[in-house]
């Protein structure tokens, strides 16, 4: 792996190193893609066509850790929220006590 993102174990030692310190260095990427028995054609171009705009231009968004989470996301979101109905007035209480019997 350290071939393929270019870089030495003494780099590769001191992300490690400041990782354990929490520390939220630079990461370099790796990408890891799953193709299945339904997966198209034009699927496998879309993933070919998107690594390539990335090695060639770098990410399109910046990215944090989620305080809440702890999982990597957008920073800022760019994308929209989905237009979804509101829970009527105790819905989360009913599903919740439903869960409990």
């Amino acid at each position: 792996m350290l071939h393929l993102l270019d870089m030495d174990a003494g780099a590769a030692a001191a992300i490690r190193a400041a990782l354990r310190a929490g520390e939220e260095p630079a990461l370099p990427g790796a990408v890891r893609m799953s193709f299945g028995l339904g997966t198209a054609e034009g699927d496998v171009d879309t993933v070919a066509a998107a690594l390539a705009a990335i090695a060639v231009d770098g990410p399109a968004w910046t990215y944090r850790v989620s305080s809440v989470t702890g999982e990597w996301e957008p920073d800022p979101d760019p994308r929209p929220w989905p237009d979804l109905p509101l829970a009527p007035a105790g819905a989360a209480q009913r599903a919740t006590a439903g869960e409990a019997s």
